[in-house]
């Protein structure tokens, strides 16, 4: 996994990997979580990754789409699974969700 930048140091993110359909989470609870374009949207994947590129906004992202998430749950990989936390940024939801 690559280490998350963490550009604002209050992240709840501690690394992530993805590929061309999903990212992988990694958060500093020990919670490892994968979305993928089947189980949340392209969309959200997609915004995910850049987020984590960027180093900044992933954990609010996450946190903001939680509820879209956890309806998704039963698709979602809770690799490890523990409650997340926030983060100090966000990144521009999908449009149309």
């Amino acid at each position: 996994m690559i280490p998350y930048k963490n550009i604002n140091r209050f992240s709840s993110i501690l690394a992530y990997e993805f590929g061309n359909e999903w990212i992988r989470i990694e958060f500093v609870s020990g919670a490892v979580r994968e979305y993928t374009f089947e189980n949340v949207g392209k969309d959200h994947v997609e915004a995910m990754k850049k987020c984590a590129i960027r180093g900044k906004g992933l954990g609010s992202y996450v946190l903001n789409h939680e509820d879209h998430f956890k309806a998704c749950k039963k698709n979602v990989a809770y690799i490890h699974d523990v409650l997340w936390t926030d983060d100090s940024d966000s990144c521009q939801p999908p449009a149309g969700e």
